[in-house]
């Protein structure tokens, strides 16, 4: 058979199916295809070899691996026994993700973003303005800025507190205008 046959065959068999029977005819026994994204179709015949949802003809990167490695181990997660390597193969493992790669799978892990708080405590409250973990109905501070919220004042409710605010009551006149038509100035 000459090269140009070959490759015509060849073609005519990957178009219609019969990479089967192409196989069987001239490959080796014990010749094994690629399956990169073990779907049970060998590359060779498989539309979508990464599984992605994009036809190899349409896409870019076919031939590059865009497999997720969580642990970042240089293993792919299709591939790794262990995929957030903590130290308990997936098959055994309840949660099989660890975000915050401290070794702890994050459904038992009491800190799972690794940001010192423990996660029940975090956001309980709904309404904690300054995020320290207290409501603001029992936080004397609930702004964090230093002044307790007794001594916080807004009075025209512009949220801008009175001490940074030019004109503390809404009224259109600024408080220093105010304080010299009070004490007998213009």
């Amino acid at each position: 058979m000459n090269m140009r046959k070959f490759l015509s065959f060849l073609v005519i068999a990957l178009v219609f199916g019969l990479g089967g029977y192409f196989a069987s005819k001239y490959l080796p026994v014990g010749t094994v295809f690629a399956d990169n994204d073990n779907d049970g179709i060998t590359d060779d015949v498989d539309a979508d070899d990464d599984n992605d949802g994009i036809l190899d003809t349409e896409d870019v990167d076919a031939q590059e691996d865009h497999s997720l490695d969580h642990d970042n181990d240089g293993t792919d997660d299709s591939e790794d026994l262990d995929d957030d390597n903590d130290g308990i193969e997936d098959e055994q493992d309840d949660s099989d993700l660890d975000e915050d790669n401290d070794g702890v799978d994050d459904g038992d892990d009491v800190d799972d973003d690794n940001d010192d708080k423990v996660d029940t405590e975090e956001n309980q409250f709904e309404d904690d303005l300054d995020e320290d973990g207290q409501d603001n109905e029992i936080d004397q501070d609930d702004d964090n800025d230093g002044t307790l919220d007794s001594e916080d004042s807004d009075d025209d409710n512009d949220e801008v507190e009175d001490a940074e605010d030019p004109d503390d009551d809404g009224d259109e006149v600024e408080d220093a205008e105010e304080e010299i038509e009070d004490h007998g100035g213009e």
